[in-house]
Formats: C-alpha cells, structure tokens, sequence
C-alpha cells in the first residue's frame, strides 16, 4: 500500500479544564499509532482548522529528506462515525538552480618584493605571487567585504 492511499482520522475534541479544545490527527500504522495535536483556532471555520491539522501532522511526520517533495492534504475528506478522515498526495516540484552572486572582497595587505631599482615591475610578477602565497598561508591576510555582484548570464 502506498503512503499515499492511506488516511488520516482527525477528531475534535472539546475543552477541558486544562487543555483547550484542539484538532487530533490520528494515523495507525502496522506497529504504532501516530497522533498529532493541534489547538484549535477560533478565528478559523472547523474546515480550516482540521486541514490545517492534518497539514502540521504532514509536515512535522513526514519531513521530507527530499525537498523537491511536498505533501499537500487532499481538501475533500470523508465524514464517519463522528470523525473526518483525508488523504493526501505527494508532488514533486521542480528544483529550480540557485541563482549564483559574487560575494566581492579587497585584500588590504601591500606586498612587496625586494629587486634592483632598475627592474621591471612585470618581471616580479612570480616573485609577487610566491609573496601573496606565504602571507596567505601565515594567516596575515586582511580581506574587507566590498558587497554582491550578480553574475552575468549571458556568458558561455
């Protein structure tokens, strides 16, 4: 039997003199019996309140390790013998790619390589990395966040 097929038995149950009037979501499976306890809303119609129940049942049961899946509860339920019962369905979404930004930083550290006063400066440019390097690895470095960036898209 899917997990889909199943139903949920929801059932009011009224106030009492410590706990007030609340929604039970009931599921019995094989070994054990699920229950979730919802305090009941009276800002809402009694509809409302038992969907909104089995929904919180849904999503604190079964959390998904999948998170393209969502569990919705089918809103057409079925009245007996005093209880509400409903099923749900299962959806994949789709995964949409994460938009990806540039997180920009400066590096605010002057390196310097020791030459001849004649030299070149695009001839150090090893020397200046080699530099870079080493103060990178000393932990000596100094980076300041200068803001976000969006990529272009338009690259390929």
């Amino acid at each position: 039997m899917s997990r889909d097929s199943q139903a949920l038995r929801v059932r009011y149950v009224g106030p009492t003199n410590t706990k007030p009037a609340r929604a039970v979501v009931t599921q019995k499976v094989p070994d054990r019996t699920l229950r979730h306890s919802m305090e009941w809303r009276d800002d809402l119609d009694p509809r409302e309140n038992r969907l909104l129940a089995v929904q919180e049942f849904l999503d604190n049961q079964f959390n998904p390790y999948d998170p393209a899946e969502k569990l919705s509860v089918n809103p057409e339920g079925l009245y007996f013998d005093g209880d509400y019962y409903y099923t749900w369905e299962t959806s994949k979404t789709e995964t949409t790619e994460q938009t990806l930004v540039s997180f920009d930083f400066t590096l605010d550290n002057i390196i310097s390589v020791k030459a001849p006063k004649s030299t070149d400066p695009e001839t150090l440019r090893d020397q200046a990395h080699e530099e870079l390097k080493d103060l990178i690895f000393d932990n000596c470095d100094s980076f300041t966040f200068e803001g976000i960036s969006e990529q272009d898209d338009t690259e390929t």
